[in-house]
């Protein structure tokens, strides 16, 4: 789907409906998630769910501003996480605890600490 996006906003950017550099696309980032969480204090569900889909066109758009494949930043990111992920795992199980007996912030604090290795 990140093709036929990049390929709609690259027509319409050879039509001139385009920002002039990235920081536009970047405050439209920002806007997007703005009425994301507009919508879910509102418990609008549906409309949280249609300004999801305005952000990831806005993002493919980014990427496609920056000449960066979104399939492929995507892929990377996952595959970090991944990585990070097992390192916070790894830490909890040396400390002989389940992922459960830590609070939200504690394991902020580990993945802080494993983050670093994992770039």
């Amino acid at each position: 789907m990140f093709e036929r996006a990049l390929q709609i906003q690259a027509d319409a950017a050879k039509l001139g409906f385009d920002w002039p550099e990235p920081f536009g696309v970047l405050e439209k980032v920002r806007e997007e998630t703005e009425e994301i969480r507009e919508a879910l204090a509102r418990n609008d569900l549906a409309h949280a769910q249609k300004e999801l889909g305005d952000l990831l066109l806005v993002v493919s758009n980014l990427s496609r501003f920056l000449d960066i494949t979104p399939d492929k930043a995507l892929a990377a990111a996952v595959e970090r996480f991944e990585k990070r992920f097992a390192a916070v795992q790894a830490v909890v199980a040396a400390d002989r605890k389940d992922m459960e007996a830590y609070s939200l912030e504690e394991l902020e604090v580990i993945w802080q600490s494993v983050k670093g290795q994992y770039t």
